[in-house]
């Protein structure tokens, strides 16, 4: 593999993952992908009380 593949793949997975990881904010923008009720599950999940 040359280093110019490695940096594209590099920065397309970064790419991917800030998109992935800021996904529960477009949500209501789709509107298909996940009910509000499964992103609160989820944030309740992520932070115990």
């Amino acid at each position: 593999m040359s280093s110019r593949l490695v940096f594209s793949l590099l920065i397309a997975s970064v790419g991917i993952l800030m998109v992935w990881a800021f996904r529960p904010a477009p949500t209501i923008f789709t509107g298909y992908e996940t009910p509000p009720s499964a992103a609160k599950t989820d944030r309740i999940d992520a932070v115990p009380r």
